[in-house]
């Protein structure tokens, strides 16, 4: 049977957008490719990490437990997160501009995008 550690452990691509708001402030956001719904956001990268994590689990532990289907990746290698770091280390650089990177690429458990 398919548990949270089977879950946790599969590569999940993340996606980070770096966002300005309308009064100038920046924000990071991050999403699963796979299951766009398990998203964080934060002023850093770590905290929106963090909270991507907290929704993946979550998400994973509602799904089993009603026992509804859950989005599995492809297999794919992952993409760098942004400023071309690994995408296992936990937190990455980013370019302070506006716009969408494909990062990550491990579920949202330890090293993880």
């Amino acid at each position: 049977m398919k548990d949270f550690a089977y879950y946790e452990d599969l590569p999940y691509h993340a996606v980070w957008e770096h966002v300005a708001t309308a009064d100038g402030d920046w924000y990071w956001q991050v999403r699963l490719r796979e299951i766009p719904t398990v998203a964080g956001i934060g002023t850093t990268e770590d905290e929106a990490l963090e909270e991507l994590r907290e929704r993946f689990a979550e998400y994973v532990c509602l799904h089993l437990d009603e026992g509804l289907e859950i989005p599995e990746p492809d297999g794919a290698p992952p993409p760098t997160k942004p400023g071309g770091e690994a995408a296992r280390d936990g937190h990455g650089g980013g370019d302070g501009g506006n716009g969408s990177h494909q990062g990550g690429g491990r579920a949202p458990g330890a090293g993880s995008p």
